[in-house]
């Protein structure tokens, strides 16, 4: 039974994963619309690239898209402004709170991808 509940964890987050990074979806387009849809996807790529600047990146843990200290705004078309944190470890072992603020471009078809712009830590 477990292992039935497994493999369907597993597919499930399969298809999340896909969705989100695309699988030829005939509605990327509508990524670039001001839904929390959108939103949420602004969030979770801004993550990413966060990532690549910490000195630890597997250490990393960000708040949840709810978290009241978590601001997505649409700014125009396929925009987003992403204000967070993530506590990650620094480079004497310490844990660090890093407050963060960037702008993700989503991408309004299959043939582009995720970017930033004015990427800011303070």
């Amino acid at each position: 039974m477990n292992t039935v509940k497994s493999v369907i964890g597993g597919l499930v987050v399969f298809i999340t994963v896909l969705s989100l990074f695309g699988g030829g979806d005939a509605n990327a387009g509508e990524d670039c619309e001001n839904t929390e849809s959108a939103k949420t996807s602004a969030y979770i790529f801004s993550q990413f690239f966060v990532e690549e600047y910490l000195k630890s990146p597997s250490t990393a843990d960000f708040p949840s898209y709810y978290d009241t200290r978590v601001s997505v705004r649409f700014l125009k078309e396929c925009h987003f402004g992403v204000t967070a944190f993530v506590d990650s470890q620094n480079s004497f072992g310490g844990i660090s709170r890093t407050n963060y603020e960037l702008t993700v471009i989503v991408p309004s078809n299959d043939n582009e991808s995720y970017r930033t712009e004015n990427l800011r830590f303070y």
